[in-house]
């Protein structure tokens, strides 16, 4: 019973122990991640344990593999069939690789349930130590996933990315596959498609994948990505096509009774929409095959319907409908499906969750009232569920969505998740357990970053990742400073500038309403260069940057260094700090010591990740105290260890 509740390194570290806690070893291949790694330890790299992997392969339930893994373990899985004859029959058979090595033989994994295969996004050839050309051809690769799919029939849960397709044969073998797996409950899959595939097949070719399903499935998630032309063909290693087929079967529309999640996404390129590739009537079709939809997806629909006829029929054909999340199209009005379907739903309909992407309602577009009724509708749709939803996510939102930000934070009691940007307004949903801001950088006089002349220091704080704060949280703008020594290095008593007093007053508010969030258990605030900029790319630079005088306990004396660590004080249920709390910041290096240390111990009892260091640095001996601190878990300090990965 107690091996169920262990990892790995708490199993290994019990097995070293004492022999007599071998019967604990089944237990350590429960869940692998066989992925490989260059110039890292590798499971895959050693025979001894390849061998071990061999004899426990019945015990493994969870398997995450990479590209070369997957052509490592199919040369493996063939190697122990003594019978090869019937599997050269089979459409997504390919040849083992000539001297393959490393190659030990592998028995099937009869027990698998989950299996996730990461494939990479661009192929980066780089010295292995092994002979397997196959892994190399993205076609092979493909072929040898259908293989190792079907040879797991009891697999329930599907997780792929960039799984190679570059047409009809591709779509028929994944269709294929996924036919013969009774028991499949979820897919998670993003396909790589190549620049010359017809786009205009995507709704059929999805339609198929979907009803090739079992009726157990639960959760249905196949979107396109668009691939590279110089890596997604299915050539040979010679430039030759290669000779394979696969018998397309076409299956009729059946009732999916157990459904309850499905993502329906299209292409992103806009030249689509002149296509007219896709109509109510496909979606229509859809959900009314699935009536027991709790979860919805709908990314990049492309209609011309208006945003209240697709809401009636969303809302009509989904009853059970709990979460929706909703990217629009270039469409003009498509923006508005969220709230339009928000406002359709019956008064028995209760949306839990809602999640908007790249919705864009810019002000200066809309003539007469037409803007302030646009504001006015977006507010009722939040305000018509602000007793039942928990959990809102805004990615990429234009600014003039922050003027609903009163109304969820003000209104939205139930709210426990909230992933977007704080208000002047107290906040009513106190229940938060995750909170992720993104804050264009504060600059204060002296920082080591600066502003765009045409922007004050109070927009450039406040505005937000992708939007902005609602008009009564912004004051009026005041001149830019002239550059002078940070407010952290100057001698007491400091003396601040009137435009220093109001940013701090700002940011004072906001990291107090941050503390009033007492269930809050994940904190992710970053200060980011621009409201404008990619996510990915501001990822890279969060930790560049400080919320100024956050991480501080300061000094209370009059002239003292200002610190609002304080107010933080609230958070006694914090697990994960994340974001621009870097300790190797020049204010990091200048503010965070053992006040800040010994705070941190005492008000923070269940912190286990916080984003203080790189992986390489070493922490100052305050930080090497806190960490050895006795905790229910161990604390880790490390950026690269805090990254946030959504294929776990």
């Amino acid at each position: 019973m107690l091996a169920r509740y262990l990892g790995p390194k708490e199993l290994s570290r019990l097995l070293r122990t004492s022999h007599l806690f071998k019967n604990f070893v089944p237990h350590l291949y429960r869940s692998l991640n066989l992925t490989y790694r260059h110039h890292r330890a590798n499971l895959v790299l050693s025979i001894p344990s390849m061998h071990a992997l061999a004899r426990n392969a019945a015990f493994v339930h969870s398997l995450r593999l990479g590209r070369i893994d997957t052509a490592l373990l199919y040369n493996g899985f063939l190697a122990s069939q003594k019978n090869t004859d019937s599997l050269i029959h089979e459409p997504w058979y390919t040849p083992r690789d000539l001297n393959a090595s490393p190659l030990v033989s592998l028995p099937c994994m009869g027990n698998l349930t989950r299996l996730v295969i990461i494939f990479p996004r661009r192929t980066v050839y780089q010295d292995e130590p092994f002979t397997l050309p196959s892994c190399h051809v993205p076609g092979t690769s493909l072929r040898q996933t259908c293989w190792i799919l079907q040879a797991n029939p009891h697999l329930k849960r599907i997780k792929a990315r960039w799984i190679p397709v570059d047409g009809e044969r591709e779509f028929d073998a994944l269709s294929n596959t996924f036919g013969g797996l009774s028991k499949l409950e979820e897919v998670d899959v993003r396909l790589k498609i190549g620049n010359d595939y017809d786009q205009r097949r995507w709704f059929q070719e999805w339609s198929n994948l979907f009803l090739s399903c079992s009726p157990t499935i639960r959760s249905f998630d196949l979107r396109p990505n668009e691939g590279y032309a110089d890596e997604v063909g299915i050539k040979g290693e010679d430039g030759s096509l290669e000779e394979w087929r696969t018998q397309r079967v076409m299956r009729p529309w059946r009732m999916c009774h157990g459904l309850t999640e499905l993502v329906l996404a299209f292409f992103e390129d806009d030249f689509i929409s002149m296509l007219g590739f896709t109509a109510m009537s496909d979606l229509r079709r859809v959900l009314q095959h699935c009536p027991d939809l709790e979860a919805f997806h709908l990314m990049r629909f492309l209609d011309d319907a208006q945003d209240v006829a697709l809401a009636a029929m969303i809302t009509t054909l989904c009853p059970k409908l709990k979460r929706f999340s909703f990217e629009p199209s270039i469409h003009p009005r498509s923006d508005f499906v969220p709230f339009s379907v928000m406002l359709a739903m019956k008064q028995e309909q209760q949306l839990e969750e809602i999640d908007l992407r790249h919705l864009w309602i810019e002000q200066d577009r809309k003539g007469g009232g037409q803007w302030d009724r646009d504001m006015s509708i977006a507010r009722q749709a939040f305000r018509r569920h602000s007793l039942s939803l928990r959990v809102i996510n805004m990615h990429d939102i234009s600014d003039s969505l922050g003027h609903v930000l009163a109304t969820v934070l003000v209104e939205c009691l139930a709210l426990e998740e909230f992933n977007m940007y704080p208000t002047a307004a107290s906040w009513g949903c106190t229940k938060l357990k995750r909170l992720a801001l993104g804050i264009e950088k504060p600059v204060l006089p002296g920082y080591p970053f600066y502003l765009q002349p045409a922007q004050s220091p109070v927009e450039s704080a406040f505005e937000v990742f992708y939007g902005s704060f609602m008009d009564t949280f912004i004051e009026p703008s005041v001149a830019t400073p002239t550059i002078a020594q940070p407010f952290y290095r100057r001698s007491t008593p400091i003396v601040f500038m009137e435009e220093e007093k109001e940013l701090l007053a700002l940011l004072e508010r906001l990291y107090h309403h941050i503390g009033t969030l007492t269930e809050l258990q994940s904190l992710d605030l970053r200060a980011v260069d621009s409201p404008g900029g990619s996510s990915q790319s501001e990822d890279a630079r969060y930790t560049n940057h400080s919320f100024p005088a956050l991480m501080t306990v300061g000094n209370s004396a009059p002239g003292g260094r200002p610190g609002y660590l304080h107010l933080l004080g609230g958070l006694t249920k914090l697990e994960e700090l994340r974001g621009s709390v870097y300790a190797s910041t020049d204010e990091g290096k200048t503010t965070m010591g053992w006040d800040e240390a010994r705070w941190m111990h005492e008000h923070w009892p269940r912190l286990r990740l916080a984003e203080f260091y790189y992986k390489d640095e070493e922490p100052t001996e305050p930080f090497l105290w806190l960490k050895s601190q006795p905790r229910a878990w161990d604390l880790e300090m490390s950026v690269f260890d805090c990254k946030d990965s959504n294929l776990k």
